[in-house]
């Protein structure tokens, strides 16, 4: 996600981008992914994005895999800061991946 946030950099050079996290360290956050509590880890994310003043009008999210299922049950369960365009990359939805 770090390289992929640093591409857009690129692209739109001044863009706010935040990734959102469980834990500040990079391994904890990966295992958190894989052990935590989803409801538990939703509601932290969702305070986190709260208390971003750049977030506060919205924001656009993507996610790869777990990380646009994710996104989806914020959205479906939060959204507020509203997400305004969710993009999901090899996520699962209803049992399937979708494309379009």
């Amino acid at each position: 996600m770090l390289e992929f946030a640093s591409m857009i950099k690129n692209v739109h050079p001044g863009i706010f981008i935040h990734s959102i996290y469980i834990e500040e360290e990079l391994d904890k956050d990966r295992q958190a992914g894989f052990y935590g509590n989803v409801n538990t880890q939703l509601d932290l994310v969702a305070n986190q994005l709260a208390n971003i003043l750049e977030l506060k009008n919205g924001f656009d999210g993507i996610g790869f895999s777990q990380g646009g299922q994710f996104l989806r049950a914020y959205v479906e369960r939060y959204n507020s800061p509203p997400v305004h365009n969710l993009l999901t990359f090899g996520s699962q939805h209803m049992g399937r991946t979708t494309r379009h």
